[in-house]
């Protein structure tokens, strides 16, 4: 039984390993909560999926009704991975992301104990996307990608001093600008390799329906949250078998937003 459990999921890997290239991938939908002047918020989340593993996000409080953001990601990983069909080394995976977002907008805060929140958001980004991965000590792929992108974003929020809720939708407009590097195609051998160069550019819309739970102290709260991520972000170029380029099993890896943090507030 163990043995097929663990088989399962080294396919359910191989699936999602060989479905195309990554082009892109989103910050983490930050839902500041401001309140009032001078509110600082700061927060750190670790992305489970969807998103870069370590996410950085702040937000400052002008005045009473307008505030600023910025949020951050970054992954760095380099892994050995195992086959069922190679249980040998030679297959590593490596894939660096790193992007950075600029907002700003206004926030209203209303009910009769102004414990309900309306907020919206726009701004920009921009950052970048290394995916290589190698298969039996062959290269497989080694794609590069710069982007830009802008958003708005808008929800609405319960708080109180020990808890707060949000539901937000963010949508964005990505031009990849820069989409570059090589390939084997599926038909090829990987022991005769016959490398493909890509040198593209792409453009693609997202929607990103989120809910945030913040839930602590007056200042210190800790983060869940879970959202979907719809729209594009991933190229083929044919490497796929298309066999495989259509998984479900891969599209809904990379449809569900994940994670997981800590929130911090200060208030004057």
């Amino acid at each position: 039984m163990t043995n097929k459990v663990t088989s399962g999921l080294i396919m359910i890997s191989i699936l999602i390993l060989c479905s195309g290239f990554t082009i892109y991938t989103p910050t983490i939908l930050y839902s500041p909560l401001l309140k009032k002047s001078n509110d600082l918020n700061v927060s750190g989340t670790l992305g489970m999926s969807g998103t870069g593993l370590w996410n950085f996000s702040t937000a400052y409080a002008l005045n009473d009704f307008s505030g600023i953001t910025i949020s951050a990601l970054t992954s760095n990983s380099n892994q050995s991975v195992g086959f069922v069909i190679t249980s040998q080394s030679g297959n590593v995976v490596e894939y660096r992301k790193n992007a950075i977002e600029f907002g700003g907008g206004c926030f209203v805060p209303y009910g009769q104990k102004q414990n309900h929140l309306f907020q919206i958001y726009t701004g920009f980004g921009l950052g970048s996307v290394d995916d290589m991965f190698t298969e039996r000590d062959v290269l497989k792929y080694d794609i590069q990608s710069r982007f830009v992108n802008m958003f708005i974003q808008f929800g609405f929020a319960t708080t109180n001093d020990y808890f707060e809720s949000s539901i937000d939708i963010k949508t964005k407009q990505v031009f990849a600008y820069k989409i570059q590097g090589r390939y084997l195609p599926y038909e090829d051998s990987p022991y005769r390799p016959d490398y493909l160069t890509i040198n593209d550019k792409d453009k693609f819309y997202q929607i990103e329906p989120v809910y945030t739970l913040k839930a602590g102290s007056k200042n210190l709260k800790g983060i869940f949250q879970i959202g979907l991520i719809l729209g594009d972000g991933y190229k083929d170029y044919e490497y796929e078998n298309p066999a495989y380029s259509v998984s479900p099993v891969y599209m809904l890896a990379n449809m569900f937003r994940v994670s997981l943090g800590l929130s911090y507030t200060f208030r004057h």
